[in-house]
């Protein structure tokens, strides 16, 4: 009842049911190509030369002489197809490992392995449960319903309808079914004077059931059947990981750690206080795009897109876009914590983390937004990874100057288009000053960049201290428009005032000019502003409004 380690671990450390057939082989004492090539096969895997792998499991299959050797040929190939992500092949394979199989017992394993396959592929857990259901008959026909292996097989039905559950519709169908199988098999396993496996099928299930800690609650016959076998009250195990925000750092980390380093994603849970996976990137004005361009690189450099949070994909591929908008990224990180099954929470604040004593943390959370009033829940984690970004934490009041709580930061802004207004003072001339600038330019509103540097003139060899090149596109784009943006620098706010009563009457930006300021460099590039349109800098220190 392990959980499988992965495709790429599958053959050499020989732990996924889909090799099972391959043990009949090395039990004959006779040697036989077929065998040598097997072997040969499982060697040139470990040193990750597949295709070469594959072709030796290809020429297995057609060299072996009876129907057991045909069989665990076949079986070997369609292991090798499962661990390369070839799922379609590898699950034609198991098709004429089924066409060949006389006895009902070699179904097993064959069962097992198509279950494997299709829970790989991300197909309908559905489909898996069908296999599995298949082998629990078979086991109980053939060994006994009160054998072992019928406990085996029942828990392992359980453990994919559980997931099921998660998905579906009609999940508490499916979870009294589960619930019903896991005790069946605990039965049996305390039957056979085997308490600690009967704990164990328990506490299996009910780690699943951790991602929904409703279902959770609600398990009083699981945590009974636990007790009896353990003689302890059950208490969730402390996760591997708990990340904090469901972003472009949080999903990147979480698939990190389940698909590269194998940890088990129910042992890694991601928290965030937003309704979903990228729910900052929801909130970006809707005209704001990644400066940095996607590309989908894959076939020709098998280099990174920028934009990628996971080797192997490509925003560009996913939104065929070049420079995705926040909701667009944001469905690209949705996708991807879909497809590897990340267990997210949402809605979920994180209220405190303490470390404990033996080197674990504590994380108290309640729902998002309640003012303390919700209830509250204590999470233990061996590590905590804080992946909250910074675009909800804007520096939007306190000592900045008096009156920048007068000021919109532009992370409230949800579109430059629909802002009201005509006439617009922009603090800040760097990536998103500009991009505000642009913006309003475009929708036909007159704007004026305030900034302490004149960003638009800087060119150094580091491009992190400049504007991008897509930044810079618009911004020439902007000046060359109808209402271009007044660019001054360098200039420093120090206080923003009402200029009446109410909003209607305005605001006044008060700023003092700062020294006179060369930027070298940029030799060969275009102005982004016309060379007409620069304003003289007034004497340093001097006031402006």
């Amino acid at each position: 009842c392990e959980e499988p380690r992965g495709p790429l671990a599958m053959l050499v450390a020989s732990a996924a049911t889909i090799a099972a057939g391959a043990l009949y082989l090395y039990t004959t004492r006779e040697s036989s190509p077929a065998k040598r090539l097997i072997a040969e096969s499982k060697r040139l895997f470990r040193k990750k030369a597949y295709e070469a792998s594959l072709a030796a499991a290809t020429e297995a299959c057609q060299l072996a002489a009876d129907g057991s050797q045909h069989r665990t040929a076949l079986l070997h190939l369609a292991a090798l197809h499962h661990a390369m992500n070839r799922f379609d092949d590898s699950l034609a394979t198991l098709d004429k490992v089924e066409a060949v199989v006389t006895d009902d017992l070699d179904l097993v394993p064959l069962l097992h392995a198509r279950a494997e396959v299709l829970e790989a592929a991300d197909r309908p857990l559905e489909l898996a449960a069908e296999q599995l259901a298949r082998a629990r008959d078979v086991r109980r026909r053939a060994s006994g319903p009160e054998s072992m292996e019928a406990a085996y097989a029942a828990f392992n039905l359980a453990r994919v309808l559980t997931l099921q559950s998660q998905k579906a519709e009609d999940a508490a169908a499916l979870l009294q079914q589960a619930e019903s199988l896991v005790l069946e098999a605990h039965g049996i396993a305390l039957a056979a004077s085997d308490a600690t496996q009967a704990a164990t099928f328990v506490d299996e299930i009910l780690e699943l059931l951790t991602a929904d800690s409703a279902a959770c609650a609600t398990a009083s016959q699981l945590r009974a059947a636990y007790l009896e076998a353990s003689g302890e009250e059950w208490s969730p195990k402390p996760l591997d990981v708990l990340i904090v925000g469901a972003g472009a750092s949080g999903v990147g980390m979480g698939i990190l750690l389940t698909k590269v380093f194998r940890l088990r994603p129910q042992r890694v849970l991601l928290v965030e206080r937003g309704g979903g996976v990228g729910e900052s990137f929801l909130r970006w004005p809707r005209e704001m795009r990644f400066i940095s361009p996607s590309f989908n690189q894959q076939g020709w450099t098998k280099s990174f897109d920028l934009n990628s949070v996971v080797y192997g994909t490509s925003p560009a591929f996913t939104l065929h876009a070049e420079h995705p908008t926040g909701e667009q990224y944001a469905r690209y990180l949705r996708a991807l914590a879909e497809r590897a099954k990340l267990a997210v929470r949402t809605g979920t604040e994180v209220e405190a983390v303490r470390r404990r004593p033996d080197g674990s943390f504590e994380v108290e959370v309640g729902p998002a937004g309640d003012d303390g009033g919700g209830e509250r829940t204590v999470l233990r984690s061996r590590y905590v990874v804080w992946a909250a970004g910074e675009f909800q934490y804007p520096r939007a009041s306190g000592p900045l100057f008096p009156g920048c709580e007068l000021c919109l930061h532009n992370s409230e802004v949800r579109s430059w288009k629909e802002l009201p207004g005509d006439d617009f003072v922009v603090i800040g001339g760097y990536e998103s000053g500009m991009d505000a600038a642009s913006n309003l330019a475009a929708s036909g509103r007159r704007c004026s960049v305030v900034s302490s540097t004149a960003y638009w003139r800087v060119a150094t060899e580091d491009p992190s201290t400049e504007l991008a090149p897509y930044t810079a596109e618009r911004v020439r784009a902007a000046c060359a428009s109808p209402t271009p943006p007044r660019l001054l620098a360098p200039l420093r706010v120090f206080a923003v005032e009402r200029a009446g009563r109410g909003d209607a009457g305005g605001y006044v930006v008060r700023a003092r000019w700062g020294p006179p300021a060369e930027h070298a460099g940029g030799e060969y590039r275009a102005p982004l502003q016309p060379a007409s349109a620069a304003e003289e800098a007034p004497a340093e220190g001097s006031e402006v409004s």
